[in-house]
């Protein structure tokens, strides 16, 4: 069972019965001018919570934690579709998006214990007089990967022929760049994936690689730029030097750069991804070990 000392609602370790969760599903997002909006049902079976929401003791808070800022919103009044807004300027061009909802106290109140829907555990629970912003519910987390995430234009792709051979990469997919592995490395990404860090860096190192290595074939053969142009994934590959203010004929044709400057290039088309993925997957940690939500 949790730390807790009361009856609190998650997806891992709850303090409530299994039928009764608190989910964020089918999260979308569009921009516009000046803002990202992000569209997402929110799934609460909980009768009581709902009561205490409806009655005015209790309230949702979403949070949308980007590299550089937090953004929330307090819904007062129960739905079960969330739309939030957040301001461009609150993102930096390869961001990740990390949204949480919450049900925290909004006035003084004595939680009680809810046979129908607690864990037994909690059976000699004899209430608790709880204040403003005490955590009664955390739901899952879901993270948009709008840079190397399911959008993106590599893709892993399970191959029986690599079974135990290693990664290998193929460009001359026209829908995706394809990091090719074995069925254990692509069975062991997506049980490692349902870790939110691991598999941020997982799609980080994937992204980086599949990039890396075409980078590296249309440099050692020039004629392959103008083969690949016409592929879906080509328009994500030359956004990445669009956006840096780059010429993408101009990087090719120019014969400078050695393995080493070619390394640290494509590092940088990618914002520094290598290094910022790690330092953000340890804030996650952090966050997951001791975050507190406020109002």
């Amino acid at each position: 069972m949790n730390n807790y000392t009361y009856p609190v609602l998650m997806e891992d370790d709850s303090s409530y019965k299994k039928d009764i969760i608190f989910k964020l599903t089918n999260v979308k997002y569009s921009f516009d001018i000046d803002s990202m909006n992000v569209e997402m049902d929110c799934e609460l079976t909980s009768e009581y919570l709902k009561l205490l929401i409806k009655n005015e003791e209790a309230y949702v808070l979403i949070s949308a934690s980007t590299v550089m800022n937090k953004v929330v919103s307090k819904i007062y009044v129960f739905e079960e579709n969330i739309r939030l807004c957040i301001p461009l300027d609150s993102l930096i061009d390869c961001d990740n998006i990390s949204i949480q909802a919450f049900v925290l106290v909004r006035k003084p109140f004595e939680l009680k214990y809810i046979k129908e829907e607690m864990d037994e555990f909690y059976s000699d629970f004899k209430g608790k007089k709880v204040g403003v912003n005490t955590q009664l519910a955390f739901s899952n987390t879901s993270i948009l990967y709008y840079r190397t995430a399911e959008d993106s234009f590599v893709a892993l792709s399970k191959s029986e022929g690599l079974e135990g051979k290693g990664l290998r990469i193929e460009y001359s997919n026209s829908d995706s760049i394809l990091v090719k592995a074995g069925n254990s490395f692509c069975d062991a990404y997506a049980a490692l994936s349902k870790n939110e860090v691991i598999k941020e860096l997982m799609n980080c190192f994937i992204a980086f690689i599949g990039i890396y290595y075409t980078t590296i074939a249309i440099k050692s053969n020039k004629n392959l730029l103008e083969k690949i142009e016409d592929y879906e994934w080509f328009d994500g590959y030359d956004y990445l030097f669009t956006k840096k203010g780059i010429s993408i004929t101009e990087f090719f044709e120019s014969d400078a750069d050695d393995i080493n400057d070619l390394f640290e290039n494509v590092q940088q088309l990618l914002g520094n991804e290598l290094e910022n993925t790690f330092i953000r997957c340890r804030e996650m940690l952090k966050n997951k070990k001791g975050d507190n939500s406020n109002e």
